[in-house]
């Protein structure tokens, strides 16, 4: 998997910071984080840890906090 891009060897997401701190103030996103599958998570932290710039990685953030409040209102 390493071979092919994979950045982790292991099954599990490491969260980034900024994230969980989002998640954290924002309720309804954070209900809508825990019932989405690891892979669905692991979507999500990759598209967040590709940005390079701070504030692109702020927004990316800030775009997958509301797609889990837009989950969470279906």
């Amino acid at each position: 998997m390493l071979a092919v891009g994979k950045r982790r060897p292991c099954c599990y997401s490491i969260v980034p910071f900024s994230l969980y701190k989002a998640l954290a103030a924002d309720h309804t996103a954070k209900a809508a984080w825990s019932k989405l599958t690891p892979a669905a998570r692991r979507d999500f932290i990759s598209s967040i840890d590709s940005a390079t710039e701070p504030d692109i990685r702020q927004r990316r953030v800030e775009k997958v906090c509301a797609v889990l409040r837009r989950r969470a209102n279906t």
